[in-house]
């Protein structure tokens, strides 16, 4: 604004691409930006602003253009098995592809035992929908997070916290091991 009267605050308007009206934002911000929320993924949407003062609302800004990203959605049904390779046990983690999965690049796969507040990334990350978490700690609670990512960013999160059994079995050696599950969703 070129105005020498201090800006009360600003008016923003937006449409989707091809539609002649425009949308006001109910709220008016006093900074120079905000955030328009409610928008259709993957669309190119045209705003434009203009400052209100004390004396009355400016000339409207020559409108710009964005596109929308799209993100991939959340994973579903993520399972947690066990693999043992001699003495040494694994987690197989596996899991339903999102709904976007056509725009999935990888999966970021991060896990912890319960009580340590540091997660450890699997590297590299997978590009199918598995990967398996080597030589776990006997007896101990481990949660799983899971997410898709893509060139537009990262999708929702979907953690999964198994909680390990572990017995040795005195006439075989093996380990046979018994998950108790449940999953949470955070962002």
């Amino acid at each position: 604004p070129t105005s020498d009267r201090p800006i009360q605050h600003y008016e923003i308007q937006y449409r989707k691409q091809g539609v002649s009206s425009w949308t006001s934002v109910t709220r008016n911000p006093t900074t120079s930006q905000t955030t328009i929320r409610n928008v259709d993924k993957g669309s190119v949407y045209n705003a434009q602003v203009r400052a209100v003062s004390d004396v009355g609302s400016g000339q409207w800004g020559s409108a710009t253009s964005q596109r929308t990203y799209r993100v991939p959605s959340q994973m579903s049904n993520i399972k947690i098995n066990q693999t043992v390779s001699g003495r040494m046990i694994n987690l197989r983690v596996t899991w339903n592809q999102p709904t976007s999965d056509r725009l999935v690049q990888h999966y970021d796969i991060w896990y912890r035992i319960q009580g340590i507040s540091s997660w450890t990334s699997v590297t590299p990350n997978p590009t199918t929908r598995q990967t398996t978490i080597r030589n776990v700690d006997k007896g101990s609670v481990y949660k799983v997070r899971v997410r898709a990512v893509s060139d537009n960013g990262s999708g929702w999160w979907m953690w999964l916290e198994s909680e390990l059994y572990l017995m040795l079995d005195t006439d075989s050696g093996e380990v046979p091991l018994v998950i108790c599950q449940e999953v949470l969703l955070v962002r």
